[in-house]
């Protein structure tokens, strides 16, 4: 057994073995003040500058609801999915992953359309409708895989694969 597992830690060894030393520390501190005295300085590109237009959001609201409702039962209505229900999925099952025979079902809800902007919404959000024209409703995502798993690291990487930090990181 090792002998300093049971040895108290004195604030120096603490300091060394868990965060490098007071060193790192003044480190840290310095680039902080050399990062906030760059930004001042008007010919750095990463120092914030004014937008194109005055911003009219005062703030976001974003959703992320994994098994929640499926984007076609709420604010996504496909027409061709009600046209053709029943119809054979149009592009053949990948090997062992789906089993066949698969059919195409449109969302079993009705969609309205409300506000001036015309945007649809489903029945199951009646009271929605009423701030229609206050939100922003992105419908043109897509991916090329075929299970939830890989279209939601898509959706937060920009990628299908584990490449890249996800929002948040």
């Amino acid at each position: 057994m090792d002998p300093h597992f049971f040895t108290p830690l004195t604030r120096r060894d603490m300091l060394r073995r868990c965060a490098c030393g007071f060193g790192y520390l003044a480190l840290t501190s310095l680039l902080a003040e050399t990062a906030r005295l760059a930004a001042e300085v008007d010919n750095n590109p990463l120092a914030p500058r004014p937008t194109h237009f005055p911003p009219r959001a005062r703030r976001v609201i974003f959703l992320f609801m994994p098994g929640g409702p499926s984007q076609v039962d709420t604010f996504d209505p496909k027409p061709l999915l009600a046209r053709d229900q029943d119809k054979a999925f149009p592009t053949p099952a990948t090997e062992g992953v789906t089993p066949e025979p698969r059919k195409l079902l449109p969302s079993p809800w009705e969609f309205k359309k409300y506000g001036e902007s015309g945007i649809e919404i489903s029945i199951l959000f009646p009271q929605l409708g009423k701030f229609a024209d206050e939100l922003c409703i992105i419908r043109s995502l897509h991916t090329n895989g075929q299970s939830h798993g890989q279209a939601i690291m898509n959706f937060h990487t920009g990628s299908e694969t584990q490449v890249r930090p996800s929002m948040g990181s």
